[in-house]
């Protein structure tokens, strides 16, 4: 389905430009969005916390997520107050963002032009129906809002791998070289950007940096997000991402120009297509295609980039991978199974395929799919994840469109249904259970609540299976934490448990003390930590000893942020903002706390910038200071306290997936 965009509200970048995918449910910049949308309701001393002077740099949040087995990503929170100067600089320069990235005669993933629509789910029962009850619901217009610029061509690798322009150039070329660059984002020199708007040697020799031109802002801005560095970028945001297809876009021009020079001319000798940092390089010549090569590493080279050699793939026609012919194997796994366990059956003058497993068992049905795809993997000789994202996206896809038959026909859940759901989801937890990326938990996350929801609806019984089955997964999962720790399992296992608090219907089936317990002791304390575990706590009686504790270890955390990095810190205002709106902690807290923060010389600089002087007399800074936390708390910032949905954020992940 597809919704009206305000194309005329420049803050909206704010809510999908700044912030990384893979962040805990609880975590989003909604809050800060509506908040900065009407400013002039926020007080003074919060404003002038959160902003800084033009000219500062700040300090990213860093974390890590789970890249797969035995590597991880670290990914970045911007400062607010650069996320401001953000959208301040899209807001003046939107137009030039679209010409510097329409210049490419390669590039398969770049902004074209403003959003005017988004889209919501193709299910329509799944969007309008499995929603909680005890939950207020505010859809607002930008709910699922996922990106400021709509985009050519393709929104994923794979969907290029599989259209129509790759089999014409399969056609047309008989061999394919796939080329990916080394460390892209940890690589790209700020300054460059300058060279690929005006050319490097123009660039060095008119090095006047107090131009307000698109390229030294948007160098300025990039740096000012990470320490004043120039060697490297933030990873995250879609915000870089556009910053490296504006530098991406003129290394493809200067390619384009030096083949042309020698005669070897695109769309005849060769064609290249690049999505974000992977070139696919088409040619029917072998020596054409290592001049090619060739010019692609010397351009790299000369923007202080190169390529990753491991990664190089060279392929002769046909262009299909053992990846590919697993996939297509599983493909098949799948319709067979589901053929296996449903029927065509009339209803209403038509025939619709609905569950029939009435002699079936859901073990053997479970247990054969995974030998199956077990058979596929060793036969084909691929990796597991080449194969577990799209069983379970597959997978989940036949479970929200029979949810949606049952919705719309008047049809009631029998145990023959009951096991078709459930075969699913065990095969899904199982292969899920072997996948570590923390992009997957969302998906995961989402059908848990999809299929909990809708058997509540139509029978208690049955909705008691996915708690309990949730339960004992998160419990062995937060288990091999304690045992085996490694920061990238965080996200997705506080992920897990949020969605388990979410649909646990008694103290019983909520994450038990022992678990929670093990969560608080794990290392590598952070922003992240205080807020998931002060929700879990603060909406779980049986835990709500702790949260005493673990005030005092969130206050001593930003003292010592404030003593190291000080408010140069995206961690400190973040977590400063939401311990304020927090509402399991006592305003009596607060103020003591805040007492001991305003005392900190440079936040008194920083106030003194914006006019901002705070009563020295106790009682009057005392009531100065319940002013502050009373606006904080009668709204959110990042982490919606009181009215999380779930459901909600989980759309919004799903319909911005990582690129």
């Amino acid at each position: 389905m597809l919704n009206k965009i305000n194309q005329d509200d420049t803050l909206r970048v704010l809510a999908t430009e700044v912030t990384p995918f893979e962040t805990p449910l609880l975590f989003s910049n909604t809050g800060f969005y509506k908040n900065y949308k009407e400013k002039e309701n926020i007080p003074s001393f919060l404003v002038g916390l959160i902003e800084q002077k033009q000219s500062d740099y700040s300090i990213p949040f860093s974390f890590k997520i789970d890249k797969d087995v035995n590597s991880y990503r670290v990914l970045s929170l911007i400062h607010p107050s650069l996320q401001i100067d953000i959208a301040s600089f899209y807001e003046a320069f939107s137009s030039r963002i679209l010409n510097s990235c329409s210049i490419s005669e390669f590039s398969i993933r770049h902004p074209s032009k403003k959003a005017s629509r988004y889209y919501t789910s193709e299910y329509i029962y799944t969007e309008e129906h499995l929603k909680s009850n005890s939950v207020e619901l505010d859809l607002e217009e930008n709910q699922y809002q996922n990106s400021y610029y709509s985009y050519k061509k393709f929104q994923h690798i794979n969907f290029f791998t599989s259209s129509k322009e790759f089999l014409y150039l399969e056609e047309k070329f008989k061999y394919l070289l796939k080329l990916d660059v080394q460390t892209c984002f940890d690589s790209i020199y700020t300054h460059s950007i300058c060279w690929s708007v005006k050319n490097k040697r123009f660039a060095k020799n008119n090095t006047n940096k107090n131009l307000k031109t698109f390229e030294n802002e948007f160098d300025s801005l990039m740096s000012k997000t990470n320490y004043n560095e120039t060697n490297g970028i933030i990873t995250g945001p879609e915000f870089s991402r556009i910053f490296s297809e504006v530098i991406f876009q003129g290394i493809d021009s200067e390619i384009y120009k030096a083949l042309e020079k020698l005669d070897i001319i695109c769309g005849v000798d060769y064609e290249i297509r690049r999505y974000v940092d992977d070139y696919f390089l088409f040619a029917n010549n072998i020596s054409k295609l290592d001049i090619i090569e060739r010019k692609i590493i010397d351009m790299l080279y000369y923007y202080k980039l190169s390529i990753n050699k491991s990664k190089r793939v060279f392929q002769e026609r046909p262009f299909y991978t053992s990846k590919d012919i697993a996939i297509d194997k599983v493909r098949e796994l799948i319709k067979s199974v589901n053929i296996k366990i449903t029927e065509l059956k009339p209803n209403d003058e038509k025939f619709i395929r609905l569950p029939s497993m009435k002699r079936i068992k859901r073990e053997n049905v479970v247990t054969q799919f995974i030998r199956d795809v077990k058979s596929v993997i060793k036969d084909v000789n691929v990796e597991l994840l080449d194969v577990t994202a799209y069983i379970q996206k597959s997978l989940s896809k036949l479970v929200y469109s029979m949810i949606d038959k049952y919705e719309f026909q008047p049809l009631q859940i029998t145990n023959s249904d009951f096991e078709y759901f459930a075969s699913y989801f065990d095969i899904i937890l199982y292969f899920y259970s072997l996948d570590r990326r923390t992009s997957t938990s969302f998906s995961f996350c989402q059908l848990i609540i999809t299929l909990h929801d809708f058997s509540s609806r139509k029978s208690l019984i049955y909705s008691h299976y996915f708690r309990d089955k949730l339960s004992h997964y998160l419990q062995l999962k937060i288990l091999q934490m304690d045992r085996e720790y490694q920061e990238g399992m965080k996200i997705e296992v506080y992920n897990l448990a949020l969605t388990l608090e979410y649909i646990a219907e008694n103290i019983q089936e909520r994450l038990p003390d022992n678990s929670f317990r093990r969560l608080i002791g794990l290392k590598d304390y952070n922003y992240f930590d205080f807020i998931c575990l002060m929700h879990i706590a603060g909406k779980n009686k049986s835990l709500s000893h702790y949260i005493p504790s673990m005030t005092i270890q969130a206050e001593d955390y930003m003292t010592k942020l404030m003593n190291d990095l000080g408010f140069k810190s995206a961690e400190l205002i973040h977590m400063l903002l939401d311990y304020l709106s927090c509402p399991f902690i006592t305003c009596e807290r607060k103020i003591i706390y805040l007492k001991s923060v305003v005392c900190n010389s440079e936040l008194k600089d920083k106030l003194s910038r914006v006019k901002v002087k705070l009563p020295k007399e106790i009682v009057s800074l005392e009531k100065e200071l319940k002013i502050i936390i009373d606006y904080s708390t009668s709204r959110y910032w990042f982490s919606n306290w009181d009215k999380v949905d779930i459901w909600n954020l989980l759309m919004k992940k799903q319909l911005n997936p990582t690129y």
